[in-house]
């Protein structure tokens, strides 16, 4: 026979079930393997970088995490994934995705500081040499797009490392 009190403890069970289950299905839409398999480029980097959770696995799998800006910001800053040339990916923001790509060139050092919007196309770019001065130095669309594709085509190889990494 059923009472108020036995009615009252099954609807507080099942609101607690479904409120369970909300968080439980929020949380697996923002993770990094969800994101990995379902969604782009952009969303892989920000549910991977715009956390700490998965800085364990960054670096398991041979990447360097900066554990200063980590325990700061609570978040990866940004990651080195290249070595030839050098090619830094910041954690995805409003406007897209920055790299950072140094080469050297000729005994100097060229920085292409690169921006792609969401979608992963090119749009803001410049390039300077290092030294005594750092002096501005003219690239092409063409040339920064080549820069873009190395860079994108490193991320890719990083998330799919870090992917397989966490499996």
């Amino acid at each position: 026979m059923f009472t108020k009190k036995k009615l009252w403890i099954g609807l507080g069970f099942i609101l607690v079930l479904i409120i369970f289950i909300a968080v439980w299905s929020v949380f697996k839409v923002s993770s990094f393997e969800y994101a990995y398999e379902n969604k782009g480029a952009f969303e892989q980097l920000d549910a991977l970088m715009n956390t700490k959770k998965y800085a364990d696995d960054i670096e398991g799998v041979g990447y360097k995490v900066d554990s200063y800006y980590l325990d700061m910001n609570k978040r990866v800053i940004n990651l080195i994934i290249d070595k030839q040339p050098e090619i830094m990916v910041s954690a995805p923001h409003d406007e897209g995705i920055d790299y950072r790509i140094v080469s050297n060139e000729g005994g100097k050092e060229k920085v292409i500081s690169i921006r792609c919007n969401k979608e992963m196309e090119l749009d803001v770019y410049s390039a300077h040499e290092t030294g005594k001065r750092n002096i501005d130095i003219p690239i092409s669309k063409t040339e920064a797009n080549r820069y873009l594709e190395k860079s994108v085509e490193a991320t890719q190889t990083m998330l799919e490392r870090v992917y397989n990494g966490i499996k």
